[in-house]
């Protein structure tokens, strides 16, 4: 028995339709990591601009995106360290916060009496706190001693308590849902035909 069945043109661009859905999964994906990574961005310049003299440049400078594409699957991956970005140490601990214990070197000790000088100037130097009461600087003292505790303390270590900034995963919060959106089946389907001519 011979079955002759005729495929129409519409069905025809049905089954090319269906074998792009992996594709078009992936063009989603890679779109969708594409916009994550300038929100992160913008996102790690909003937050780090409240803060005086925190920098951001090498955080923003080292996010980056990878799509990888497997045999009906799509993997994107969002993150520092990854790609051509280079991986920063301390992005976890900016995001989430914690405890960090960096040691107390020279170029620390002098940063901290830099920071001391340009705060409070040059005219508190060496004053001690009757000195400085005397010049006005009193209500300043106390952040005054956290640069000069750093400067002149014997510790080798220091324990640093980092509050979390939310840099990172707050943008990917707000993205994973736009993400369930672009996975729709029905936005899947529209992308899929933008590829079937």
């Amino acid at each position: 028995m011979t079955i002759k069945a005729e495929v129409t043109p519409e069905g025809r661009r049905k089954l090319i339709t269906i074998r792009q859905i992996p594709s078009a999964s992936g063009r989603i994906l890679a779109r969708w990591g594409a916009q994550t990574v300038k929100t992160i961005i913008l996102y790690a310049d909003h937050v780090f601009s409240k803060k005086p003299r925190a920098r951001s440049a090498q955080l923003r400078r080292n996010v980056g995106l990878e799509v990888r594409s497997f045999v009906g699957s799509t993997r994107v991956t969002v993150g520092t360290g990854v790609g051509a970005a280079k991986n920063v140490a301390y992005a976890q601990i900016q995001d989430k916060g914690g405890m960090t214990h960096p040691t107390v070197t020279l170029k620390m000790r002098r940063w901290a009496w830099a920071m001391h000088r340009q705060e409070f100037g040059r005219e508190v130097r060496g004053l001690g706190l009757k000195g400085a009461e005397r010049k006005g600087a009193a209500a300043t003292w106390q952040n005054m001693s956290i640069y000069r505790a750093i400067a002149l303390t014997k510790k080798s270590k220091l324990n640093i308590l980092v509050p979390p900034t939310g840099w990172f995963s707050t943008p990917i919060k707000e993205r994973t849902d736009v993400l369930h959106e672009y996975l729709r089946p029905a936005s899947i389907l529209t992308e899929a035909e933008k590829g079937v001519e």
